[in-house]
């Protein structure tokens, strides 16, 4: 060999320790077999092949370990950490939204089409400026309440806004079974599960569960189904009525009618009004009432309850009082009364009102349901919204006889008329279409310090509980109005009607639902795997 070929080799051999040195340094567990510190240039071949085959063998005790140090199970607890993160944030800004609603109720956001899950503005306004404790007692406890189904839940929900609009509104969750001496504390009261007992010092109302909800007997399962919810008017006016001071009176007139007056009765009761029962027969209407109400008769007064209407409206000769006067639905034949009524400039006339114009009309294929439009703002002008209008079925025109004391409240459109008791499906209706009709109408007649009224309505379905209960149309609030203003109360009275929920759910709508599962079945979702990916992206081209 000569000496070329010799130092080729001796390069060769070079590069070849080199080699296996810069593998064992680079091979995973290297830096363990190393002495720190020490640079190891003079190692023989067989030495680094033993010592890279002496570094293999912790190499393959320490796999399991060694993945904890790897970048991918770095990258996938960052991963973990991140989703921990965000949950744990949405149950924070949960509790935190929760805690926040409880103490500010002006945050809270009702799903529902009607605010059904909210306390009315008028309730709050009453409530913010309430001077005096009240006490609400439920008896149940709080969970078996809330547990009896959605209706029960809403009306909880609803009584705790009462307590955070003012604290001086308390609410209590009585178990009468756990109680049994709490019935002792009212003696003449039957108490009831689920009922509301509203105190404010020594004067109390009860509200049991018919009084807070409307029910229906359901035959399929013999038993009784909660329909809608009138939680809000009732405890609201009880609480009107446990705090005031005296309620205003309206007497209505019994023995003539046959038509169903509760919830007339009750929209009056819900707005601190005190009913009282009259009959002609054997009493005087009370003086102290300021209004007075013959409701649908359908036999004739005979001369001396004539004389007590009249009596009651001069007052003496003060005059100041109203009779509302409502007319029966069916044909009726009443001399006596229909004198009376000629006497203050009005009549009644014989049949009902039908109505062809498709805007209004409720119900396309009842002409004799129909939507009235107001005359004159004389009981509109404390209404929220006067373009909400008035509701009506079957009704009888008010004809107006002395036009100088005698005004319309609410009419016919244009393309009205009057149909016949009797009339059958041959009847020529559109023949019978002469123009707009009265459908109400009040006469005043004037005395030295006030003046006395007597209204005529024509329809008497316009106070029948789905009218008075519907958002949709203004009667209840237009009735409640008239009350006030007549009985001087329109600065200190409030119009509460109660809230229909038939039909809905007190749960989100289709479109509500629709919306929420978006955002959290697509939305936030979208967002997590954006945040990812760009994390990725991120780390990838470090």
């Amino acid at each position: 060999m000569n000496q070329n070929d010799k130092n080729n080799f001796n390069e060769a051999e070079k590069e070849e320790m080199m080699d296996s040195q810069e593998k064992q340094t680079s091979a995973p567990g290297a830096e363990e077999t190393a002495d720190p510190g020490t640079e190891n240039t003079s190692a023989t071949p067989m030495e680094g092949a033993v010592e890279k085959t002496e570094s293999k063998r912790p190499k393959k005790k320490k796999t399991r370990f060694a993945k904890l140090h790897s970048r991918a199970f770095k990258r996938g607890g960052l991963s973990i950490l991140l989703v921990c993160l965000f949950i744990a944030g949405v149950v924070v800004i949960n509790l935190i939204s929760n805690v926040l609603v409880e103490k500010i109720p002006a945050l809270s956001i009702d799903m529902t089409g009607t605010a059904m899950n909210e306390l009315s503005q008028d309730t709050i306004d009453f409530i913010t400026t309430l001077d005096k404790d009240v006490e609400i007692m439920v008896l149940a406890t709080e969970s078996d309440y809330v547990a009896a189904n959605q209706y029960f839940l809403q009306a909880n929900s609803l009584l705790k806004q009462y307590h955070n609009y003012n604290n001086r509104i308390t609410i209590q969750y009585i178990d009468l079974a756990a109680n049994p001496t709490f019935t002792g504390n009212y003696p003449d009261e039957t108490l009831a599960a689920g009922d509301y007992i509203v105190q404010c010092g020594d004067n109390y109302r009860l509200l049991t569960t018919e009084d807070l909800f409307n029910m229906t007997y359901d035959q399929t399962t013999y038993s009784q189904i909660v329909e809608s919810s009138n939680v809000e008017p009732s405890v609201t006016t009880a609480i009107l009525n446990v705090t005031s001071e005296d309620q205003t009176k309206v007497a209505f007139i019994n023995g003539f009618g046959d038509y169903d007056a509760e919830a007339y009765k009750k929209l009056l009761e819900n707005n601190n009004y005190e009913v009282v029962e009259t009959s002609l027969l054997t009493d005087e209407i009370d003086s102290e009432a300021p209004i007075a109400v013959l409701f649908t008769p359908t036999v004739d007064l005979d001369s001396t309850s004539i004389q007590k209407l009249s009596d009651y409206l001069s007052n003496g000769g003060n005059y100041g009082k109203t009779l509302i006067y409502v007319a029966a639905q069916s044909r009726t034949e009443t001399p006596l009364l229909d004198s009376f009524l000629e006497e203050w400039g009005m009549a009644l006339g014989d049949g009902y009102l039908a109505e062809t114009d498709a805007q209004y009309l409720p119900v396309s294929n009842n002409p004799y349901l129909s939507i009235f439009d107001f005359a004159n703002d004389d009981f509109t002008a404390g209404l929220k919204n006067a373009s909400i209008p008035l509701v009506g079925a079957y009704s009888k025109p008010v004809t107006i006889l002395d036009e100088a004391n005698v005004t319309p409240l609410f009419t016919t459109s244009e393309n009205s008329g009057l149909i016949p008791f009797d009339a059958d499906e041959n009847f020529d209706f559109e023949g019978a279409i002469d123009g707009k009709y009265n459908a109400g109408a009040i006469s005043t007649h004037k005395g030295d310090g006030a003046d006395s009224s007597v209204i005529a309505i024509g329809s008497a379905a316009m106070f029948n509980s789905q009218f008075l209960s519907s958002s949709t149309f203004n009667n209840a609030e237009y009735f409640i109005n008239m009350a006030n203003i007549q009985s001087g109360n329109e600065e200190e009275g409030i119009t509460i009607a109660p809230k229909d929920i038939s039909l809905q759910e007190l749960g989100i709508m289709s479109a509500q639902a629709m919306t929420i599962g978006t955002v959290f079945m697509v939305v936030i979702p979208v967002i997590v795997l954006i945040l990812g990916i760009v994390l990725w992206l991120r780390r990838r081209n470090r």
